[in-house]
C-alpha cells in the first residue's frame, strides 16, 4: 500500500469519526443517559432525607452536578472534534505538498517542443 493510499485511508477514518462526533442524536442520547442517572441518584438521596433543608440542598447539588456533566461533555466533544480536524488538515496538507512535487517532477521530465531533436534544413 502506497503512502498516499495509507493517508487517504486515514483521512477516511478521520471523516467517519468526525461524522460520528457531529451526530447530534448520538451525542444527545449519551448525555441524556448520564443526566438521567444523575437525577435518579439525586432523587434517591433526597427522598431518604426527612429534613426539607437537606432535600433542597440535595436538589441544588444534583442540578449543579448535571450542569457540570453537560459542560464537561461539551468541552470534551469540542476538543475531540478540533483534534480530528487538525489531524485531517495535516494529512490533507501532506497530500497537497506531495501532489505539487509529483506534478513538478512530471513537468521536468516532459521534453519541450524546442528541446526535441530537430533536423535543420541545409
Amino acid at each position: 500500500m502506497s503512502y498516499k493510499e495509507t493517508i487517504d485511508k486515514e483521512i477516511a477514518s478521520l471523516n467517519l469519526e468526525l461524522k460520528t462526533r457531529n451526530d447530534a442524536i448520538s451525542y444527545a442520547t449519551d448525555l441524556f443517559s448520564v443526566c438521567r442517572d444523575q437525577v435518579s441518584e439525586t432523587f434517591t438521596k433526597v427522598n431518604s432525607s426527612q429534613s426539607y433543608d437537606e432535600k433542597v440542598d440535595g436538589l441544588v447539588s444534583g442540578l449543579k452536578m448535571i450542569l457540570q456533566v453537560q459542560e464537561k461533555s461539551l468541552l470534551d466533544l469540542m476538543s475531540v472534534v478540533k483534534s480530528l480536524n487538525d489531524k485531517k488538515a495535516v494529512l490533507d496538507s501532506i497530500i497537497d505538498q506531495n501532489s505539487s512535487k509529483e506534478e513538478s517532477k512530471k513537468k521536468d521530465q516532459k521534453p519541450l517542443g524546442t528541446e526535441q531533436d530537430e533536423t535543420v534544413p541545409q
